[in-house]
């Protein structure tokens, strides 16, 4: 996709990540990669290309932490991996980790 849209891979998964309705924030040190970062608005994904990537999830979250997942408006309720109960960390969790 990356090279079908002239852009670098970061670019099309922040993209996908805006045209998702989601919020994105990018972090790097190297000057030429923040920069780069910046360059989401001239293109957008198309409808094909969206399914594509909505084809690869497998229902991992970045914070399915057991802290935030039992937050009344925890948005990814319905992508919990099955038999998980929120508020409850599971095996191999950080959540709560001293």
């Amino acid at each position: 996709m990356a090279e079908k849209y002239g852009k670098t891979t970061a670019n099309v998964v922040l993209r996908w990540h805006l045209q998702m309705g989601g919020t994105v924030v990018a972090k790097s040190v190297t000057p030429s990669r923040i920069e780069g970062n910046y360059k989401l608005w001239d293109f957008e994904l198309s409808a094909e290309d969206m399914a594509k990537m909505a084809d690869l999830n497998v229902g991992w979250r970045h914070l399915v932490w057991g802290e935030s997942s039992a937050h009344p408006d925890y948005p990814f309720k319905n992508d919990l991996p099955p038999g998980y109960k929120p508020g409850v960390p599971g095996a191999g969790s950080s959540a709560g980790a001293k």
